[in-house]
């Protein structure tokens, strides 16, 4: 499979290089023509004002959140007192089985097996 996907990958490359072969030259940076004098000078002599590009400086203090008043959850007395069913294992043989019931009885848990046909 590394074979397979490593002469993928120099195929890829020798096809990329061909490619790039294939791609006529470009003709360099074109020339930038030159403005006249006079629209430099006009830019000179009107200053720009600097506006903020962001307005949430002005909006976060207008805009003040204001929480509705909630009462704090007290839970009442529930009753917690839950069965849960896990199987911890399938076994082929019974021994087997009740050599697990009893690690998870040694643990504090109740644990029984059940044969199914």
């Amino acid at each position: 499979m590394k074979w397979i996907l490593s002469l993928a990958t120099v195929g890829g490359f020798i096809g990329f290089i061909v490619y790039l072969n294939s791609v006529p030259p470009s003709a360099g940076p074109q020339p930038v023509a030159e403005k006249p004098a006079q629209q430099s000078a006009e830019k000179i002599a009107k200053p720009q004002e600097k506006k903020p590009g962001f307005r949430f400086y002005d909006m976060l203090p207008e805009s003040e959140v204001v929480p509705a008043t909630v009462d704090e959850y007290t839970p009442g007395p529930s009753r917690q007192d839950y069965d849960y069913i896990v199987q911890s294992g399938s076994f082929r043989s019974k021994e087997d089985a009740e050599r697990q019931r009893a690690q998870v009885a040694f643990q504090g848990l109740r644990a029984r097996c059940n044969t199914l046909s």
